[in-house]
């Protein structure tokens, strides 16, 4: 945490040192399908049956130091909400199959550092560093032979992790300083969501303790990422930034 508020602060110091530095700032939403990436599980063919119907939820804070009309470092502070569903079905009494449902959901506090390159068409790709606070975490179960209800699992999920992020999109609204982005955004964690250190035993109800889970778990989640930008760039800048004024007003304001 405390390296990458130091890389922040030396990409804002280096960022107001040129002439043509502005910047953009606003809240954001976003929304997409989630999963929990495990190659074992995913490969096997067990008893953990993803259901496509997962998806996952935010909200943050976007601050973006523009160095020139291309490139920004932005950095997000975000609250996201991870929830993924499974298809159960285990082996019973009678040699009966008994199916289920569970869904395990875990809430973050979420810091994205990026760098961002802008192009002349009001488009723009972006890739960065992201690392999430984890806190409440639950697993539940539904079903007619199921212990129907709720969990709290927080203290098997890792407190910590840190992931990969790409994303692109374009800006589809402007007037004056006021623009508004969509997009889409790639997460990929490189950190095992369930690597907190717990004993583990067969046929357990909770995916952190189950033998029958192996091997890392990688959240990955694919976000439709809409943006609400206020630019300062008029205001900020040391000097006259004529391309940037061009822009702005020709697109009818906005970033």
């Amino acid at each position: 945490m405390k390296k990458l508020l130091l890389v922040l602060t030396l990409a804002i110091s280096a960022s107001i040192s040129f002439s043509q530095s502005f910047i953009d700032f606003g809240p954001k939403l976003f929304f997409g399908p989630n999963v929990l990436m495990n190659s074992e599980i995913m490969n096997s063919g067990g008893k953990y049956s993803m259901n496509p119907a997962s998806f996952g939820f935010g909200a943050g804070f976007k601050l973006a130091f523009d160095i020139n009309e291309n490139i920004a470092i932005v950095g997000e502070i975000n609250y996201f909400s991870h929830n993924q569903k499974y298809d159960m079905e285990v082996a019973g009494l009678d040699s009966i199959n008994v199916k289920y449902g569970k869904e395990i959901s875990y809430t973050a506090i979420e810091i994205p550092l990026m760098f961002r390159f802008n192009t002349k068409t009001m488009s723009y790709f972006e890739a960065g560093y992201v690392i999430s606070m984890n806190s409440k975490a639950t697993e539940t179960l539904e079903g007619p032979y199921a212990a129907n209800g709720s969990e709290d699992i927080s203290n098997q999920l890792a407190p910590k992790m840190g992931g990969l992020v790409f994303g692109f999109g374009s800006y589809v609204w402007g007037k004056n300083n006021f623009g508004i982005s969509a997009g889409l955004r790639v997460r990929y964690d490189l950190d095992d969501a369930f690597a907190n250190d717990i004993t583990k035993y067969a046929n357990s109800p909770n995916y952190g303790t189950d033998v029958a889970v192996t091997g890392p778990t990688n959240p990955f989640s694919v976000m439709l990422n809409i943006e609400f930008n206020y630019d300062l760039g008029f205001y900020m800048a040391k000097s006259p930034c004529t391309g940037r004024r061009s822009l702005i007003i020709g697109n009818g304001g906005g970033r």
